[in-house]
């Protein structure tokens, strides 16, 4: 007698009782482990995140300490550019205005301050993690910066941070920086002589650097649970192999009865239900 082929299963594994045990099982593991593996990857991110914003927090307010000092000659320094906007004819920027502020010399005002004790200043603070250091005066103008040409780059007078910062508060920001194209977080602390506020310090570092061990942990994680994965499988198809074993052993037994082996016996090994 011919064995009878179901005509209802169109997939291989549809055929394999013991396929379809070890894919269960994988595919139940495989859930668990994805759900496992996005959460703490995001929480992998979000303290990388908050630990990168602290650091930096503590930077500017370590900065603009150094810059409050009115012994250092940085306030002077601060005065000159106070004095070559107003040569501009600047004025205060409208805080009701919620446009762009864009700060653009008058026609043959050139003569703008070298500002070398702020410039030694944000070039001899930069980290070994590339952090941009910016000094900006009370207006948004940025006066000196460590990695860009400073009298290129457009106002931040409405930037978040900043606006956070002369208002004595902490608050972060990640946005695209102009300059660069990528995305990145930025924190600044307000310079301060009594009630007077000087300027900003800014600091800015790519989103890149700030998830880069977040990234590392990350994909160690991938790596540990593709291994356990791999695990699963093995041990989902040796148990899935030991459950179908008598199975096979009660067709073959059936198909020799029906082809008149009456002798044919199941043998009994176990004492559970498939015995």
């Amino acid at each position: 007698m011919l064995r009878q082929t179901a005509t209802g299963d169109s997939w291989p594994w549809q055929r394999s009782f013991q396929a379809r045990i070890v894919l269960a099982y994988a595919a139940m593991f495989f859930v668990v482990l994805f759900a496992l593996t996005t959460a703490v990857g995001r929480i992998f991110y979000r303290v990388q995140l908050a630990q990168a914003e602290h650091e930096l927090e503590v930077k500017a307010f370590l900065l603009a300490n150094t810059l409050e000092d009115p012994l250092s000659g940085f306030v002077d320094e601060f005065a000159a550019f106070a004095h070559y906007w107003q040569a501009g004819g600047y004025t205060e920027p409208d805080q009701s205005d919620n446009s762009v502020v864009s700060l653009t010399p008058k026609d043959g005002l050139t003569d703008r301050p070298n500002a070398p004790r702020l410039r030694w200043f944000v070039d001899h603070y930069s980290d070994e993690k590339d952090a941009r250091v910016t000094v900006l005066d009370e207006w948004g103008n940025i006066l000196v910066d460590n990695q860009f040409d400073a009298a290129s780059e457009p106002n931040q007078y409405r930037q978040v941070e900043i606006q956070a910062a002369l208002q004595s508060r902490e608050q972060h920001n990640v946005r695209i920086d102009p300059a660069t194209g990528l995305r990145t977080l930025y924190v600044a602390a307000p310079i301060q002589q009594g009630a007077h506020t000087l300027g900003v310090v800014q600091l800015s570092l790519p989103m890149s650097d700030v998830t880069a061990t977040a990234r590392w942990w990350l994909f160690m994680l991938i790596a540990a649970s593709l291994a356990s994965l791999a695990v699963t499988v093995a041990v989902g198809v040796w148990i899935s192999y030991k459950l179908a074993a008598p199975m096979r052993q009660l067709e073959q037994a059936a198909l020799a009865i029906a082809q008149g082996d009456m002798t044919r016996r199941v043998p009994v090994k176990r004492a559970d239900e498939l015995g």
